[in-house]
């Protein structure tokens, strides 16, 4: 486990609220010189502490629906177990991978306009591996929001800038082909400059930038964000589905407003057809955890079912947008996989 000293937690803290900082500001707001902090965020990058810079669109936007399937493997060795997530990882309609343990092995995420791309990924996975499957649960996002990170900083104290990351409620709106490859080119270079992002794009730097600042005005870019590798960090990673039963909708916002509050929350959603609500924490120790799930019950207790826990152990691929440019060549050098768990 990486130790970080106060100024490389400062400069993490301020590229998770805005990876697109320039270094000169990033130099004020931490206190140190433009050329100490390029050379700090090297070393964190260098370290594997900071994976890559992804962009997080609001597909709901675009008028995307969220996807995700949690999957129980059964009779599965470690060579199947790879093979079946590689054969996960290379369907471009899948936005993100994970492996887990416990409850569930497998989480992907699908973000899309069609209903006949979930038949269709589903369709595929069972025509190959139907005979590893023991369950499956899947659902529609509603709300999604994240949190910035606690593991940065470490501060006890409830975090603000939470951010919609999904939603299926208000405006939606259309983009270009254009638009498109904007977004593609952000997808994992979140912090490469625009001449680099104007090359990947293939059109000029100010149209670039014109197209990426109207689309951060209009909601459907929400952030910049670093992905982080926990494991340097010594962070553990858990979801958490809450099963909830008499509770009346003031209840329920706060219940909601307590877990998002929370320092170790960093994502919190509310789905359709799955679980009530759904919530993804990081920690450093197993009583850190227990933590959680006690303070919890003593305050909501009544209002809970029940909750489903398991950890995430590895993302196999994670990109914060949908994959969909219409006649459009996705290039090799926009999108990328970043590993939180190398």
């Amino acid at each position: 486990m990486e130790l970080l000293d106060i100024k490389d937690r400062k400069i993490l803290s301020e590229l998770d609220i805005n990876a697109r900082i320039s270094l000169t500001e990033l130099g004020k707001r931490v206190g140190l010189s433009k050329e100490a902090v390029h050379y700090r965020i090297k070393q964190l990058e260098g370290k594997g502490i900071i994976k890559f810079y992804q962009t997080t669109v609001n597909a709901g936007k675009l008028n995307f629906f969220s996807f995700r399937f949690f999957i129980k493997l059964k009779g599965d060795t470690p060579v199947k177990r790879e093979e079946i997530l590689q054969f996960l990882e290379r369907d471009d309609r899948i936005q993100a991978v994970f492996e887990a343990e416990g409850i569930w092995d497998i989480f992907i995420w699908v973000v899309t306009k069609n209903a006949s791309d979930i038949t269709e990924v589903w369709t595929s996975l069972l025509s190959e591996y139907r005979n590893y499957i023991m369950d499956t649960d899947i659902s529609i996002y509603g709300r999604g929001v994240y949190m910035p990170h606690w593991c940065i900083m470490e501060s006890r104290e409830a975090r603000h800038g939470a951010k919609v990351f999904n939603s299926v409620r208000g405006e939606k709106l259309e983009i270009d082909q254009k638009d498109w490859m904007v977004l593609d080119a952000l997808a994992a270079n979140a912090r490469a400059s625009m001449r680099e992002l104007a090359e990947i794009s293939g059109m000029d730097a100010r149209t670039f930038n014109e197209r990426m600042k109207k689309m951060e005005k209009d909601g459907i870019i929400v952030s910049y964000r670093p992905v982080l590798g926990l494991d340097k960090l010594g962070i553990r990673y858990y979801k958490l589905h809450f099963s909830l039963q008499n509770i009346s909708k003031e209840k329920f916002s706060e219940l909601r407003n307590f877990i998002c509050s929370h320092p170790n929350t960093v994502y919190f959603i509310e789905s359709v057809g799955g679980w009530d609500m759904e919530a993804e924490v990081q920690v450093r120790t197993e009583e850190q955890f227990r933590d959680i799930i006690s303070d919890t019950k003593d305050k909501f207790g009544e209002y809970i079912d029940e909750i489903e826990v398991f950890r995430y152990l590895s993302e196999r691929k994670f990109i914060f947008m949908p994959q969909m440019l219409p006649k459009v060549i996705v290039t090799k050098k926009s999108r990328g996989k970043g590993n939180l768990f190398p």
